[in-house]
């Protein structure tokens, strides 16, 4: 049984993304690790769409403010909307997890949104948005093999393969620039 949703573009039902194809639909995945994008993948898609147009409007933001204002005033403006959202998805209370966990969640805002976003919007402030975008796309073998070293992730033949892509890619591209 399938749910259609947006018309007979986009065919949901049971983590499978259908889609419509020349001969009919075609599943994009079961989300059960046979290949393909699953709900997972789409909603990260989806925020690499959403960061795309937040890094255009923070170029934009930055020709006039620098880039530690723009970052206060980021993070100043979106901690009490994702307070709000954490009260009315979790309520009131705090996940019962040990203090370690709120140590490290700490460390990862002072890392992730203190200095680099600020190193991010010098970047879009130095080079611009297309190839502040292109170096950054560093960020996912550096994510994947930081991941195998500090979590014990595996990393196949795919994922080497990607990961020296993507840094060839790179290199080709801003030594062409």
């Amino acid at each position: 049984p399938c749910r259609t949703v947006f018309a007979d573009f986009v065919c949901y039902s049971r983590n499978v993304i259908l889609i419509p194809t020349v001969g009919g639909a075609a599943p994009l995945s079961s989300g059960d690790g046979k290949g393909g994008i699953g709900v997972g993948e789409l909603f990260a898609l989806g925020c690499a769409v959403f960061w795309a147009f937040a890094v255009i409007l923070l170029k934009r933001s930055g020709e006039t403010v620098s880039p530690v204002a723009l970052n206060l005033f980021r993070v100043t403006f979106s901690l009490p909307l994702l307070l709000i959202t954490l009260l009315l998805v979790r309520g009131p209370e705090l996940p019962a997890v040990p203090p370690r966990d709120y140590l490290i969640l700490i460390a990862s805002g002072i890392l992730g949104i203190v200095i680099a976003d600020t190193l991010f919007h010098k970047s879009l402030n130095m080079v611009g948005a297309g190839v502040t975008a292109i170096i950054d796309t560093f960020y996912s073998p550096i994510t994947v093999l930081l991941a195998f070293l500090m979590l014990d992730e595996r990393i196949g033949a795919r994922d080497l393969i990607g990961m020296f892509m993507i840094m060839g890619a790179v290199l080709l591209s801003t030594t062409l620039t």
